[in-house]
């Protein structure tokens, strides 16, 4: 649920507020409006220091864990610091000149072995020899084309037909056609042991740097405090100073003000700050037309869903609603139709236990996939599918469900991707009749709720052949005429008048997003496909040795493999956009929040 917020409006004397924000930032409620560009030299100096921390701080690996974990050296942190950007600077000027070095040896490849000095050498005798490239099909110049001069092809790729041109007296510097090729200053040989040089240098390099990784966690505390003064200065530079009184010039004192948001429950511990830190508040609800941030707090066996709505960070509006219980359902129940293999499933169990018990990850994120790989194993074992397998053992393949199993299992299952989906969008409507009742507006979303289920037998009669019932007509056409007449209230016809004007289109979307719904069939049967066409390879292979077992366990494993990664994108792409797309636009929802970020001590890197 979104939390309600109220807006603070604060007072305080000029020549108090580093005190003020002090206490504001130990009480950890405040969430500040500051300006977007807040400057001032100390503000960028210390930004300036923020960015080479975090530079230096990305440079140097993990230290590690437990007993093997790498121990900080005896250097003091701003003299580890100096240590890691020269390394850095150092690997830059090496991987800079390896990569040119890397070019010159492509370049000068099919040239093949040769000094320049011998080149230079027959020049203070007057023999000059100049390198070229044609297109293969152009091919050398004919000969006699030039007199004098000696045309001889090095080498012949797909790209380009290289070939030297040698004259006497005069060198030859062009030939129509042809691109000339700088003469290489070093040998290949040469070349060859200055790459082999970087690379050892780099070698060092990322060595050196790694005798610092215990250093990193006091690297990372530094970065920390500087992030925090950033902050702290954004702020204090962002703060509006007033005089005490009008006309009053600023040596005779100022105000400085400040504008936030907190959350209500949390007045009276702001009424306490004002009273301890010596500033007036004015707190107030927000009005119409202000956009206070977000704040979502959700009972605890909801709260794995904020790890998918961090990921694609995507923030409710304060006066948008906020549907992550019916998100984690219906996602969990996505991610099962999906996937669509219990064997699957067992291996994303195992993984999120693996996870787990390592903390890898985040618990909301190992407590999300132990749900959805839950999920996924009741219905893989419902319509019979553990890896792709035809022939189950009796005990798995009692598990089945005829109805999702039998002949006309493709059917049916398309069928109930069409149910869910028009159960999907009637829970958004009725949401919106709980948010709009009384008002009248909220009879349009009862027409909705009507329309979408006559394109859910629309979508049965069109995609799976059964009859329309007739009735079904009449409640198309009173949804129609509910949604015209109460969408808009009368007195906004005149600026929302378009909304009716598109009304056909807006119900024919309305029909797509039911039948976007089959796509919770279509990628679960694509898996199984895959799953099925990658066992009968294996199979193929047949029991004639060792090496036949072999390449079909390779076959099994990376087949497998590779399906479990579609079958995730397949969740990123089609599970999460049915939540926040379909259903979010029949609810309303803009994703047009902003995120509650209150100003407070950080105990974590915070990018």
């Amino acid at each position: 649920m979104i939390v309600p917020m109220k807006k603070l409006t604060l007072l305080c004397r000029a020549t108090d507020r580093d005190a003020v924000l002090l206490g504001l930032r130990d009480l950890g409620l405040v969430h500040v409006e500051t300006p977007a560009a807040s400057t001032g030299d100390s503000l960028d100096q210390t930004r300036q220091r923020l960015t080479f921390l975090r530079a230096a701080l990305d440079a140097l690996p993990d230290p590690g864990e437990g007993p093997a974990a790498r121990q900080p050296t005896s250097r003091p942190v701003d003299e580890v610091i100096d240590r890691v950007w020269e390394l850095i600077h150092e690997r830059e000027e090496l991987e800079a000149e390896l990569a040119g070095l890397a070019q010159e040896e492509r370049r000068i490849a099919p040239l093949g072995e040769f000094d320049p000095g011998t080149v230079r050498e027959l020049e203070q005798r007057g023999v000059f020899l100049r390198l070229f490239r044609v297109p293969p099909r152009q091919g050398l110049p004919r000969p006699g084309t030039f007199p004098g001069a000696v045309l001889r092809e090095i080498a012949r790729d797909a790209e380009a037909v290289h070939f030297a041109a040698v004259t006497q007296g005069e060198p030859l510097e062009a030939i129509d056609g042809a691109a000339p090729v700088p003469l290489p200053r070093t040998p290949p040989e040469e070349l060859r042991r200055r790459i082999a040089w970087a690379r050892r240098a780099l070698t060092a390099n990322a060595a050196a740097l790694a005798s610092h990784a215990g250093d990193r966690p006091r690297v990372a505390a530094l970065e920390r405090e500087s992030a925090e003064q950033v902050r702290f200065l954004e702020i204090r530079q962002g703060m509006d100073l007033l005089p005490l009184a009008p006309g009053n010039s600023p040596a005779a004192g100022e105000l400085a003000l400040l504008q936030g948001w907190f959350p209500a429950a949390g007045e009276a511990a702001m009424r306490a700050a004002a009273a301890r830190f010596a500033f007036g508040c004015r707190i107030s609800s927000p009005a119409p037309g202000e956009h206070p941030p977000t704040l979502i707090q959700n009972p605890r066996w909801v709260r794995p869903i904020e790890a998918v709505m961090d990921m694609i960070g995507v923030v409710p509006g304060y006066d948008e609603v906020d549907f992550s219980p019916l998100f984690l359902l219906f996602l969990s129940l996505f991610f099962a139709m999906l996937v669509g293999d219990a064997g699957y499933g067992l291996v994303f169990l195992g993984l999120t236990v693996l996870l787990r018990l390592r903390r890898a990850v985040p618990a909301q994120v190992t407590a999300l996939l132990g749900v959805m790989s839950v999920c996924t194993v009741v219905w893989g074992g419902l319509t019979g599918t553990w890896f792709g397998i035809e022939r189950l053992p009796p005990l798995l393949d009692g598990l089945r469900v005829d109805w999702l199993t039998g002949p006309d299992a493709a059917r049916n299952t398309m069928l109930l991707c069409f149910f869910i989906g028009a159960v999907h969008l009637t829970l958004a409507h009725l949401w919106n009749v709980a948010r709009l009742f009384p008002s009248p507006r909220f009879l349009a979303q009862i027409g909705w709720i009507a329309t979408t289920w006559a394109m859910f037998f629309t979508a049965r009669t069109m995609v799976l052949l059964d009859p329309f019932p007739e009735v079904m007509l009449w409640v198309l056409a009173g949804g129609a005429a509910l949604i015209v007449l109460f969408m808009t209230p009368p007195g906004q016809l005149k600026t929302e008048w378009f909304n009716h004007v598109m009304l056909p289109l807006t119900l024919i979307g309305n029909f797509v997003d039911v039948v976007s719904y089959v796509r919770l069939f279509a990628v679960g049967a694509a898996s199984l496909a895959v799953a099925s066409s990658f066992n009968a390879m294996a199979l193929s292979l047949g029991a004639s040795g060792p090496a036949a077992g072999l390449a079909a366990g390779l076959i099994l494993f990376f087949g497998h493999g590779l399906n479990l990664l579609l079958a995730m994108m397949g969740v990123l792409v089609h599970g999460v956009r049915l939540n926040t797309l379909e259903f979010a636009g029949h609810l309303g929802l803009q994703w047009k929040g902003r995120r509650y970020d209150p100003f407070r001590t950080r105990t974590s890197r915070e990018g």
